[in-house]
């Protein structure tokens, strides 16, 4: 199985992870926040927001923006329920990455 994206007309694909790597941290609504255990080092500290069976898009922690673009009409109800989980999500991000 296979995310894919266009950037700037560019298609880019990312195969998905078994659910035993990408832990749930917080479910709301049709919202659920994942923090991936095998994260590139160079990456932000961020959280998967997957939204029905798609990883939808990334927020990153330390600011609490998109990485990605969300999926239209969802961004402020994305980052509504991020803010009321973000305690739990980032308790979780140092638990695994321990950075």
């Amino acid at each position: 199985m296979y995310r894919s994206w266009y950037v700037n007309g560019i298609a880019y694909q990312r195969r998905r992870q078994p659910d035993w790597l990408m832990p749930t941290v917080r479910i709301e609504g049709r919202y659920r926040f994942v923090v991936n255990t095998r994260e590139n080092a160079f990456e932000p500290p961020h959280v998967h927001v997957w939204v029905g069976k798609e990883d939808a898009c990334r927020i990153e922690l330390l600011g609490g923006t998109y990485m990605d673009e969300p999926p239209p009409g969802d961004a402020r109800d994305i980052l509504d329920a991020y803010a009321r989980h973000v305690d739990a999500i980032w308790a979780t991000w140092h638990a695994i990455h321990g950075r």
